[in-house]
């Protein structure tokens, strides 16, 4: 229900309370005179008698209570200094307890911090040291291997001619014993290489060796099979006679192969050293690399080490760190309690001590006023008596009659007069002044305003009624000056007609500006929809409201419209909205927008208002009728009016009529703008002017904030699931189809293929226009409806997996495939699998 009046009924009230107002004072007055007259004879007759009596008991009774307020004060001087004691002693204590917890928690952040500091340093140190190592020893690794190195070629070129030997060089030895150090291998490895230094010179001094390394055997005895040949063929003819070729030759090659006997016997007298220098170099360059890796495994594990240990460091001192600031922060809410609890209880004792004090004091000053009162009672004469009774009997008449009054006066005025003076605190505190400070921290609110305030009526009830009653009994529960609120209220009363002639239009777009701000400043982001028509000025006079386009087109219907075709066009969108709302949502079912949006939650329809300056400038007949269709039909949906007229320019008198039967009018005349209809005495319409510029633009700027993806409407995914027990409940065999959102206010939207020519489904949209999201609700749906035996799917995901990767994670049971991180060829693949399905 809408606690804020629109402007008929405000008026209403206040013609109302005129009424009201002004037939009770005029019988006030008749019998307050009446009343007046008849007192008056009697007291004179009787004030006379008792003044002199009276005087004498004012006088003993105010020296009681002289003597009286001199002890009060007395007694109460002593409690405040009480309590005054009691403060500081609290705030002493208080703080106390607070600078020891905070050297307490200092003290912890400080062995924090230091830790933290150490464990930095020893971090940094222990990889520096673990680097150094690595650096010395890669140097030691270095010369090894240069000494290596230079030992293989001395061995290849002392063992060239012995083939086998030579070969041994290339066998790969067993690899060393686990867990020696690479420093130990390096040690090994030199002593293979001395070795090996030790073999070979002995093998390079032996005579046969040295001579025997530049001629192998295959060559010795290739030169014998040559040299034999030779001698076969050509020794004959030369030698003695009655020689055969086969001693000739054999004549010439004995000399080669006495060399090639003395080369195996070259190789059995050094094969012993030969065998021990290759078997050491090969062992030595074993170890030497064995070394190599145990020296980089070392670095990389004493790493991770350090920097394990340094990060667990870390994590214990980050765990004490923060046991200390909770431990200060629980103590910290706690002596403050503490403190209090014991001061209250102080108070209590010191509360109970004065009161008894005051008791006691109270006690003895009624027991002396009263043994004065009955003192001066006595002494009255009879006459005192006489009098009060004619009184009491002319009191009694008259009072009987001022009760009927008051009765009257507090059954009609008052609830009238209290209703309109709390209307202006309920408007101000749910629509706070542009001169507030609120605005720097506004936030949309989360519901649709009921009402926006454009103005207010200054009235003096007492100008307006011709005057008020003087007895206080009829008096008015606030002052006569009123403030009353003049507010559009959705949707009854939401649209507006200013009435300008000559003068007045700038105050006319100030008002249209204003309650712009006052709509922006009430409704939810996102569910408001401007459109603003400004013909003569081409949008100048809402030009401020034109920084909404920089965070949201949608806010202000993409700009401010000024052509003759444009506005007919956005007048027929709005008959268009129109036709829709009551066709599809209104139906027979609500009578209003406000009803459906009630039932819609977050997909309820936005509010539209049309803004129309300078009219009926730029408007054709075309759009004068769809203007005279909005002003009728409008509210209902939600479609509201603020229009500008201009009374110079010629309007047809239905088109006129139907505006202003539609929506609240002010004319303006003179000084300012008026309400239209009867004129009220005492009545002065104040008009709220908008904010400064830098403040609206600041303001704006927070709506556009705000309403930046607002038109966004996110249905909870509940809404669409199926109930307990009707999991896997959906059968496909004639159509699949399965809810992925909501349409209306309650109704569900549903996905259908299989029947007639709905086969297929094409999503296709920009980059954050939610086709994933629609591809998730629609997998999820059919999956919590249908059973496996009923959909199966095929899930393929060209964006490395970033989208079906959960439905893998979680082995959905219909998925037959979950392509993820899918190639061209793979895709290509799944469909003709689908193809091959489908055959």
């Amino acid at each position: 229900m809408n606690r804020h009046r629109t402007v008929p009924q405000t008026l209403e009230l206040l013609t109302r309370l005129r009424e009201r107002v002004t037939t009770l004072t005029a019988r006030s007055r008749q019998l307050a005179e009446e009343a007046a007259a008849r007192r008056a004879t009697l007291v004179r007759h009787f004030d006379e008698l008792g003044a002199r009596e009276q005087r004498r008991e004012d006088e003993s009774l105010a020296e009681a209570t002289a003597a009286h307020q001199a002890e009060t004060e007395r007694q109460e001087a002593r409690i405040r200094q009480r309590r005054q004691r009691l403060q500081r002693a609290l705030r002493s204590t208080r703080k106390a307890q607070l600078d020891r917890i905070e050297s307490e928690e200092g003290l912890q952040k400080f062995r924090v911090q230091k830790g933290t500091l150490d464990t930095d340093r020893e971090e940094k140190a222990a990889l520096e040291s673990n680097e150094t190592w690595f650096r010395e020893f890669e140097v030691l690794s270095e010369t090894q291997s240069s000494r290596l190195a230079g030992l293989e070629r001395r061995a290849k070129g002392v063992l060239r001619g012995f083939p086998h030997l030579r070969r041994a060089l290339n066998i790969v030895p067993s690899t060393p014993v686990a867990g020696s150090t690479p420093e130990s291998l390096l040690e090994a490895a030199d002593s293979e290489l001395q070795r090996a230094d030790t073999s070979l010179g002995a093998f390079a001094r032996n005579p046969l060796t040295a001579v025997f390394r530049f001629l192998p055997p295959g060559l010795i005895l290739l030169a014998a099979v040559a040299v034999w040949a030779a001698g076969v063929w050509l020794l004959p003819p030369m030698g003695r006679p009655g020689w055969t070729p086969a001693q000739g030759g054999g004549y010439v090659a004995l000399p080669l192969l006495a060399l090639a006997a003395l080369h195996v016997l070259a190789t059995v007298l050094g094969r012993s050293r030969g065998m021990e220098a290759a078997g050491a170099l090969t062992r030595a360059r074993a170890l030497h690399h064995e070394a190599i890796n145990h020296a980089s495994h070392r670095r990389d594990t004493e790493r991770e080490r350090i920097q394990s240990a340094a990060r667990q460091r870390r994590t214990d001192l980050a765990a004490q760190w923060d046991r200390a600031v909770q431990e200060a922060a629980r103590q910290r809410g706690e002596v403050p309690a503490r403190c209090d609890e014991r001061a209250r209880r102080i108070e209590e004792r010191l509360n109970l001590i004065a009161e008894a004090l005051r008791r006691r004091i109270e006690t003895l000053h009624s027991g002396r006023l009263e043994s004065i009162r009955q003192d001066a009672a006595q002494r009255r004469t009879p006459q005192h008596r006489e009098r009060e009774e004619r009184l009491s009997r002319l009191e009694a008449e008259t009072v009987e009659q001022s009760n009927a009054l008051a009765a009257e006066w507090a059954g009609h005025v008052a609830p009238l007069h209290t209703e309109l003076h709390s209307a202006q605190d309920v408007v101000s505190r749910d629509f706070p002044s542009w001169e507030s400070g609120e605005w720097e921290h506004w936030t949309p609110p989360t519901t649709v305003a009921t009402a926006v305030p454009f103005g207010s009526l200054e009235v003096d009830l007492a100008e307006l009624s011709g005057g008020l009653p003087k007895d206080p009994r009829l008096s008015l529960p606030g002052p006569p000056q009123l403030s009353v609120p003049l507010l559009l209220g959705f949707p009854e009363a939401g649209s507006l007609l200013l009435e300008t002639g000559r003068t007045g239009t700038e105050d006319a777009h100030s008002v249209l500006n204003q309650i712009l701000l006052r709509l922006l400043a009430s409704m939810p982001a996102g569910r408001l929809n401007i459109t603003i028509i400004d013909p003569v000025r081409l949008g100048q006079s809402f030009a401020g409201v034109m920084h909404l386009a920089d965070f949201e087109e949608n806010l202000i219907n993409h700009r401010i419209w000024t052509q003759t075709g444009e506005i007919e066009q956005r007048l027929a969108d709005l008959n268009a909205h129109m036709e829709k709302v009551i066709q599809m949502y209104l139906r027979n079912e609500y009578a209003t927008i406000a009803e459906f949006n009630a039932q819609a939650g977050n997909i309820g329809e936005k509010y539209h208002i049309l803004v129309l300056a300078d009219f009926p400038s730029g408007c054709s007949d075309l759009a004068l009728k769809r203007l005279v269709n909005i002003a009728t039909s409008g509210a209902r949906c939600g479609v509201f009016t603020l229009i500008h007229r201009d009374v110079l320019q010629n309007l047809p008198e239905s088109t006129a009529n139907s505006l202003r039967q539609n929506s609240v009018v002010l004319t303006h005349s003179g000084p300012g703008f008026t309400l239209s209809g009867p004129r009220l005495p005492g009545i002065r319409l104040h008009l709220t002017p908008p904010p400064g510029p830098d403040l609206m633009t600041a303001f704006l700027r927070r709506v556009g904030t705000a309403g930046r993806d607002s038109g966004r409407v996110r249905v909870p995914f509940q809404t669409v699931m199926p109930g307990a027990g009707q999991e896997w409940s959906l059968e496909t065999t004639e159509e699949l189809r399965a809810p992925i959102g909501r349409t209306g206010a309650t109704k569900l939207q549903y996905l259908a293929l299989g029947k007639g020519t709905r086969q297929h489904a094409l999503v296709a949209g920009k980059t954050g226009s939610g086709k994933s999201t629609l591809f998730h609700v629609l997998i999820n749906s059919l999956a919590t409806w249908c059973s496996p035996d009923q959909v199966e799917f095929y899930l393929v995901d060209f964006k490395k997996g970033v989208e079906f990767s959960c439905y893998a994670a979680w082995r959905l049971p219909h998925a037959r495939v979950v392509a993820i991180e899918s190639d061209r060829e793979f895709g290509l693949s799944v469909l003709q699998k689908v193809d091959e399905e489908l055959r």
